[in-house]
């Protein structure tokens, strides 16, 4: 869906959820600019019991000039109704009929949606999802949008618990085209952020907060914590789990609280076994909700049916005490202390296809020593451009680096560019850690094959869920799901590996002898 075609009614109102906080006020903020920005007098609202009372939001409406308007009482819209942040005929929207309706949500799919509908649950929030319809238009967010740009990065933080829950590569890049990679000189060029960001919490939520910790649940057993809250600011949730992390016997936490139709909740995680952004996906999985996050930090949001489905009664400590027990004891662990034999036994000899990557020199897009980020949908990671550095993609989108001499053994370079076979979720992006310049990877990539000669690995299917130690890096795991592929390079007994079940196949072939 364009907003260009949006664009083209003559009539549009745009509408929060209600009780907007400060995601759906930015995003319907950024419609509102669009559509003014091409011809249009937008009408944006929201309706519910009460207006907004929260001193950040209030401050946020005024300061940047937010036009929107409380307007309890509205029965009908003659013309086209957007509904941001919320999806049309949810329980957290006042129902207004109109000639026609669009959605633009970030949330999971709940209601049957009109047609004109774009939903993007994993997104960390819906500013982001209008920043980049807009920036598909050719919208400029130059000096004279600076309010508006203001706004945007102060939804996403907010939506975000500060930026710890934001994962997805379009959120980061949003964060970092607004404040120039450099968020600490933003704060003091734009006093408001900082008023903002020190304005969240008022007098309620610290006991809010206090009868969370009272009351928490703690399992020294299996080493964490859950803390259900009354309803809250969702950032709350952050602070709450912040300080029960720090408890010496608790190395992973959970926070949540009542929001919408189910639970925000926050993830706060210590010690190699738990990542908090592995929890969080394992927690929403299967259409039960959506989140995200890093490694120690990570959050989202599970529907009541989820919680049902676990509970009856609907009550998130039992859901959430469930999912920790799952996960903390669902995965083996496979590192340097696991020998060999026990590894090997059950696998079968494999052979690389001759698959077709994309790769580039570092260097042909930053100068030697330049710290570098790849961005993709798995995460970050941190690199020197060199001239021993060569960066891939993969069939998947997904992107990594591999040492010159490694790439050399193992693949033939092409000169013709890499072109996948279908369009990747997000192209994955390299960026300059200090200049914060991006470049994507399909641009320059150029096509290389596998070499026929590479040595076999050897592999097995998994029948149980594992967590990984490669051999470069004993703090971080990679996860193994049942039916993925567990891989041993067989010139190098200490390089073990995942392959996902869906990828193993387009990689590998049996090696069959005689």
């Amino acid at each position: 869906m364009l907003l260009s075609a949006l664009a083209a009614h003559e009539r549009i109102a745009i509408q929060c959820h209600d009780a907007p906080d400060a995601d759906a006020l930015a995003a319907g903020f950024a419609l509102h600019e669009f559509f003014s920005a091409n011809g249009r007098i937008p009408y944006f609202f929201y309706g519910g019991k009460s207006p907004i009372t929260k001193p950040n939001l209030q401050i946020m409406v005024e300061a940047l000039g937010i036009p929107v308007r409380y307007d309890p009482g509205l029965p009908h819209w003659d013309g086209l109704l957007i509904t941001v942040d919320c999806q049309y005929g949810s329980n957290n929207v006042q129902r207004v009929t109109a000639d026609q309706v669009a959605v633009i949500d970030h949330h999971p799919r709940g209601k049957a949606l009109p047609e004109q509908a774009v939903v993007r649950h994993q997104l960390g929030s819906c500013a982001t999802l209008v920043w980049s319809l807009m920036r598909e238009e050719g919208y400029v967010f130059g000096p004279d949008k600076r309010n508006l740009s203001i706004a945007l990065y102060y939804g996403l933080y907010a939506d975000t618990n500060g930026f710890s829950e934001a994962r997805h590569p379009l959120d980061l890049n949003m964060r970092d085209a607004l404040s120039y990679q450099d968020p600490q000189k933003l704060i003091q060029e734009e006093p408001v952020l900082k008023t903002l960001f020190t304005s969240n919490l008022s007098q309620g939520d610290l006991a809010v907060a206090f009868d969370a910790l009272h009351k928490i649940h703690l399992d020294e057993a299996c080493g964490f914590a859950v803390a259900t809250a009354a309803p809250c600011d969702p950032n709350l949730l952050g602070y709450i789990s912040d300080i029960a992390v720090q408890v010496a016997t608790i190395n992973t936490v959970v926070a949540s609280t009542p929001h919408g139709e189910g639970f925000k909740f926050s993830v706060r995680t210590s010690g190699r076994l738990a990542k908090a952004r592995d929890l969080t996906a394992r927690m929403v999985a299967d259409g039960r909700g959506s989140g995200g996050g890093h490694k120690d930090k990570a959050g989202g949001w599970v529907s009541m049916e989820a919680v049902r489905a676990v509970s009856p009664e609907g009550d998130p400590l039992a859901f959430f005490r469930h999912c920790l027990t799952e996960y903390l004891t669902a995965y083996a662990v496979i590192d340097e202390t696991v020998p060999q034999q026990e590894l090997r036994k059950g696998m079968s000899e494999y052979r690389k296809k001759p698959v077709t990557l994309g790769c580039v020199p570092s260097t042909a897009l930053f100068p030697p020593a330049t710290r570098v980020y790849l961005r993709m949908l798995e995460g970050e990671t941190t690199i020197a451009a060199g001239e021993d550095v060569y960066f891939m993609v993969g069939l998947q989108g997904e992107a990594y680096f591999i040492k010159k001499e490694a790439f050399e053994k193992k693949y033939i370079p092409g000169n013709a560019p890499f072109r996948p076979d279908a369009p990747f979720e997000y192209a994955p992006t390299a960026s300059a850690v200090t200049s914060g310049e991006q470049i994507p990877l399909l641009d320059h990539a150029r096509e290389c094959t596998s070499r026929p000669d590479t040595a076999p690995v050897f592999a097995k299917r998994l029948d149980e869920a594992v967590k990984v130690f490669p051999q470069w890096d004993d703090e971080n795991y990679l996860i193994g799901e049942i039916g993925d592929w567990l891989v041993i390079q067989g010139d190098d007994s200490r390089d073990v590996y995942v392959v996902t079940a869906s990828l193993f196949p387009r990689l590998y072939e049996p090696v069959r002898r005689g």
